[in-house]
Order: C-alpha cells, then structure tokens, then sequence
C-alpha cells in the first residue's frame, strides 16, 4: 500500500515554497491506543506542531499537527469572470461596520481557481456578457449528512519519532503575540498506519469498480486520510474516519472534491474531540461522503427560495478585464461601495463593455495597485511562479494552514459559558462561571456536541459565515452581530444564515459597544473577519477579548494572512485564486482563453470549516487545560494548501445532476419562504445534526443570548 501510495502526483516547482517552517513549543504525548476493528495497537509519539500547506496528497508524506496549529483559509471563490458580491471571505473593517464611509468587508485570502460549471437552474442573469467580463458562477451546495458509512479498521506499526523543537518563526523574528505558545516542527505520519487504515476504509467505496479504478480509488481515497490526520494534527484520526463515495465529484484541475472532504472530517472531528472532552467517554469515529462534502461547498448555489434559485450575488460589472498590456484583471464589485469606487477611479459608467474599454487603457499590475490602495477589491492574474516569487506570497508560504496559539492569562478558566465578574462598562451582573458551565453542559451529545456554548458570529459573505454555520449546527447559540448600514447579498445571509439570530451594534456607539462587551462577557466563541487589527483599533482585539472574558477561543479570518504586504487588504476568495495562479493555471488546463475559477467557493468554505474545527479543538483544550484561544486562517493559506494537495484533471467529469443532490437535502419553512438547502455534512458518532432555527433577516433579534438549553 505504501508503495502505491508514493505514485500520487506531488508537482515539485522551485518557485513555490516547499514547505513553512513554523515555531513551536513541544509537547509530547505518547498514546498507546486499540484502533476500533483494528487486530494490532498503535504506540505513537505525537508532538504539538503546525501544518506545512505545502504536501501532496501522499500518504506516506506528512507532518501532523497537535495542539497549536492547525490549517484554515478564507477566501471567495470566483466561479465565472465575476466575482460574488456575496462572497463570504471578503474581510470586514469593524470601523467600517460603524462608518458607512470605510469599507466593511474584510479582507480573505486566496483560493484555487477552477472552471465553473453553470446548472440549468442558477441565475445567471447578472453575470457580465462582454469581452473581458463575464464568467458564470456555479451554484454553490450548502453542508450535508453523510449517506455511506464504513468502520475504518487499522493495523499500525510502531512509530517513535523524533521531536524538533524551535522557538521563532520562519524569519527568525518572534510571534506577534507575546503570550503564545509555540509548536516545533511537526513529525511525520507512520505511514504503514495510515496506509492500512486507509486500504480498509476505502474498501467500500470501489465495489462498483474494474480493478484499475478500484486501485486509484483506494490510493486516492488513502490520500484523503493521510491528509486529513495532518491536517487535525493527529495520526490516530485517519483510523476513525470513514470516507464514502466517489473520490472526484466536482471537475476541476485541482483536488476540490478531495479538500471539501477533509475539511468537513475536519469539522466533524473537531466536534467529536469536544464531546468526548465534555462527556469524558472516548473520541467517537466520523464519517463524510465525498458527494455531501461537494454539495456542501456549494450551498450557495444549491440553494433554493420556494421552488426557486437564490438571487445571484454577482454584480454585472465584476469580473475579468483584459488590461492594456494584454494582461486579465479581475474586478470585484459585488458590493456597493466597492462598485462606486471602481467606477470612480476609472471614470466610467456602468456598463461592462464602458469599463472593458477603460481597464484597457492601464497596465494591470498599475491598475491594481491603484484600486488596491483606494481599498477597494481587484486583482491581476498571475502564474504560481509569480505569485510565489511576490512578497504578499512568499509570507503566505511562511504560514501553516492555521494556527492555533494560546493568549491572555487564564489557565484556570474552564468550561462553558461564562462572565467572570462584573466587566467594566457592562449593566447586568456575571452568572458564576462554575453555574453556566453547569447549564452549558445539560444536554451535549454526539450530535449536539457545542450545545449551551455561546458564539459571536461577527462575518459577512461566505468564509466567516459558514463557521459559524458550523457551530450551530453542532448545538451552540450563534448569534450574528453587524451593522445597519452594511449590506449583504440575501443568497448569502439566508444560506449561511441556519441555526443563528441576528442583530445590530454599531461599535462606534458608545452604549452599543459597551452592550458588545457585556455579550463577549458570556461567550465562549468570537469568530470575526474584519481585517486585521480592524477590531484592535476599537477595542475588541484578541488579547482585549481574553481580558473581557477568560476562556474564550477567539477565531480571526482573513484574506492574505497576518503578516506581508497585503494582510491588510480586502480580499475575496476568486480574488485569491486570481492573484496566487490558480485561476490561470484553470484556463490553461481548460483550454480556456480567459482564467478559469474553482467549481466552487472553495476555499471560503474550506477556511469556514477548518475554522469551526480550529475553534471546536480549542473549545476541547480549554475543557481539559483552561486558557484563552486565538485561532488565525486565511484565504491564502487555504489556497496554497489546496494546490499543495496536487493537480488532478478532472473537466471531463459532469456537473452534478439534481437527483444526485437531492438525498443531501432538506426543507424547511422560513420568513423567506420554504428553503430547499444541504443539510450538514459530516458525522460523528453515526448521529445527524442539524439546525434548530431557520435562516432570518439581518438585524431581526434583540442582542442578547437566548436562555441556555
């Protein structure tokens, strides 16, 4: 099986970093665990690590990460030369949140671009037509529930590793955050482990097969497991996985169906580390259908309002442009002031052929930086090799795919929800911590894993929404916070809208802030994606956040990363992909005269779900340790982590048929009217979960928690 496993493509490029170091602190734990259905034990020595993005899909190859770092990306996948005015990565500025004047999208980070296949019924009606603009979106498939599920059983041979230690990051220079730990270098996977977990998990999934099929499939499928422990930072994960389904549904250049699969496990392996944390029984098993996890990228597009697609959030002058050297620009002006600011700079109306005619009067790297600099949302097309030779991506390559560090100063800090004392500037007294733990542990299950937890959903678009679509869909209360001046694409808010209430704060308000801090004081979760530093600038950073309530896990998405050139700028997941090569890389593979985008948003939806499991995992250490959490993505990390997993051609498969989709989904009734939706994907323990609330209008709640349940 090893050997089987070293033929899985892993393209080498010398121009794309090969691998991130990262700085980490050791902590080594030896386990000496029964895998479930497996005849021998596994004795392995894990060490806290972060995750190289830069790995094949081979599963002798790897480098897991425990604890502290674990990979996410946001960003907005752009399906057609427009991009998504929903798109659900772009990071919101907080103060934009306050001021209709600054932006309020925040910024996510790059993704993989990859045609898109347009469904008979999506809505392509704002989708630009003329030269230079118009690509078409595919729909996009909410969550699902996995249909197949088969025991995974594993035979591992023992693997002592050696444990680096390191102290700084890749530059040398020390972590931005003074408090928080760091992790070595991760050791590799015992391959003979995974191998054999994956030859037994797999089985089901070729029985429809010849022999040849059969044989790829089983080395795919073990692809799939080995990078799914890397990527939860544990090898003993990949024997309590099952995978069903086939191993491409969605066509592509790159490994979607592959990522979707992973970071739905992801998710769901987070929720079942906080179960076994809260009920002191043993981490269940998960299983995932690979054709769930597609459908669940696409939740978006698979939408439907009483019998009908969702609006499409794409405005009619987003999209691709041929600049005057010849080179594509994409535009971004799915948002209002976004499309305003295009227009104003180059003096134009709105018409895609008029803007056509005076993108080409600008070279497109200058066009770029002058849209880049007003803060609006564009990008020039690059290769990989450019990308990875510019500073905004030569950082990105110094990242993992998430990181997950320790802030603030409360190692004595435990379970649920809780408001320790009485936070300066808020109203109501603090429940005891001890009591609101007690409540938010009532009724936690396999399906309902985060249920009595308290989550601020403080996102807009895609990335940050669908995590917290996540958590809620595990049991916790989400509560979505914005502002009444920004708006959002209705597709978006009622797609990633499940399981959450809704309200309005403007933080530039004096009361409205202070009832913030009287929120965060109770909570155990704040996921936000305004740009970095945005939120600092007003008050409610990570480390402020710590201070107002010890214990909570704080999870920030953003578009470029933390550190570079370009961590602060507004981003989308198609404007990653467009920027990092992934949508030229599309074109050429396509045989396509224009870049080609992923099938999907993908990398909005893998950095959402690659933040829930962050956030779950960190929810399970704090269970367990204590501590404040600080849990960082970006677009751009899931970007190059997707192209790390190896190009896998696969345009000739056909779109997804309605009927294929419709065992994924469910109904239910709304103020929108009745929703046809995906239902969550994933599963632990062989138990669903699913929404308790239907989507609702922005704004449409009181901001206060709802009783504890």
């Amino acid at each position: 099986m090893a050997d089987q496993l070293d033929e899985l493509p892993r393209p080498r490029d010398e121009a794309r970093p090969d691998s991130a170091a990262v700085a980490t602190a050791t902590d080594e734990t030896a386990t000496d665990e029964t895998v479930a259905g497996g005849a021998t034990t596994a004795d392995n020595n894990v060490s806290d690590s972060a995750i190289t993005a830069d790995r094949t899909l081979d599963a002798d190859d790897g480098t897991p990460a425990e604890d502290g770092v674990t990979g996410v990306g946001e960003a907005d996948a752009m399906d057609g030369a427009a991009t998504d005015p929903t798109d659900p990565t772009e990071a919101t500025d907080p103060t934009e949140a306050i001021d209709p004047a600054e932006g309020a999208d925040n910024g996510q980070a790059d993704g993989i671009g990859q045609a898109t296949a347009t469904e008979p019924e999506t809505n392509q009606a704002d989708q630009p037509v003329e030269a230079g603009a118009g690509q078409t979106e595919a729909e996009a498939e909410d969550e699902d529930e996995p249909v197949d599920t088969g025991q995974a059983a594993a035979e591992a041979d023992t693997a002592d590793q050696a444990l680096a230690t390191a102290g700084a990051d890749e530059s040398g220079e020390p972590d931005e955050d003074a408090d928080a730990q760091t992790l070595p270098p991760a050791a590799p996977i015992a391959p003979a482990a995974v191998a054999t977990a994956a030859t037994a998990a797999t089985a089901a999934t070729a029985e429809d097969h010849d022999t040849e099929e059969d044989h790829e499939t089983v080395r795919e499928t073990a692809g799939i497991l080995t990078e799914f422990a890397h990527v939860v930072g544990d090898p003993r994960a990949a024997a309590r996985l099952t995978v069903t389904g086939p191993v491409d549904v969605l066509p592509s250049l790159y490994r979607v169906t592959a990522a979707a699969t992973i970071s739905v496990a992801a998710a769901a392996h987070g929720a079942a580390e906080l179960w076994a944390a809260r009920s002191g029984e043993d981490v269940p098993p998960v299983s995932v259908d690979t054709r769930h996890a597609a459908a669940a990228f696409r939740s978006e597009r698979l939408l439907r309002i009483a019998g009908r697609p969702a609006p499409s959030p794409w405005d009619a002058l987003s999209g691709y442009y041929r600049a005057g050297d010849g080179r594509w620009v994409q535009l971004h002006c799915n948002l209002p002031h976004h499309r305003a600011g295009v227009l104003d700079l180059l003096r134009t109306h709105a018409d895609p052929v008029a803007v056509a005619r005076a993108v080409a009067q600008y070279n497109a790297a200058d066009l770029e930086a002058e849209l880049q600099a007003m803060g609006m949302c564009a990008s020039m097309a690059r290769e990989e090799r450019e990308w990875w030779a510019h500073p905004a991506g030569q950082a990105v390559a110094g990242l993992p795919l998430a990181e997950t560090s320790r802030i603030g100063d409360a190692g004595d800090v435990r379970g649920g929800p809780s408001a320790v004392g009485r936070t300066r500037g808020t109203r109501a007294p603090a429940m005891p911590a001890q009591a609101l733990s007690a409540q938010a542990q009532a009724r936690p299950s396999p399906s309902r894993p985060a249920a009595g937890l308290r989550v601020l959903d403080m996102t807009r678009v895609i990335a940050g929404p669908v995590c917290g679509r996540v958590l809620a869909s595990f049991g916790a209360d989400v509560l979505r916070v914005g502002a009444a001046h920004l708006g959002d694409a209705r597709a978006l808010v009622i797609d990633t809208g499940f399981g959450k209430r809704s309200t309005f704060l403007n933080l530039r308000v004096a009361s409205d802030a202070r009832r913030l801090r009287e929120l965060v004081a109770q909570a155990d979760v704040v996921v936000q994606a305004y740009r970095p530093k945005a939120l600092d600038r007003l008050g409610f950073g990570p480390e402020a956040l710590a201070r107002i309530r010890p214990g909570i896990v704080v999870a920030t998405i953003s578009a470029y990363g933390r550190v570079g050139p370009w961590s602060g700028l507004r981003g989308f997941d198609s404007l990653v992909q467009t920027a990092s090569g992934i949508a030229l890389a599309g074109a050429r593979a396509s045989e396509s005269d224009r870049p080609v985008p992923l099938p999907a948003q993908a990398l909005d939806h893998a950095t959402g779900y690659l933040a829930a499991h962050g956030v779950l995992a960190a929810l399970a250490r704090r269970e367990g340790e204590g501590g404040s959490w600080h849990v960082r993505i970006s677009l751009a990390q899931t970007g190059r982590w997707l192209v790390s997993l190896g190009e896998r051609d696969t345009f000739d498969l056909a779109e997804p048929k309605d009927g294929e989709i419709d065992p994924y989904r469910r109904t239910m009734r709304s103020e929108f009217g009745e929703l046809s939706y995906i239902a969550p994907a994933g599963s632990v323990g062989g138990a669903t979960h699913g929404y308790d609330r239907p989507p609702s209008s922005l704004g449409a709640h009181q901001a206060g928690w709802a009783p504890i349940r």
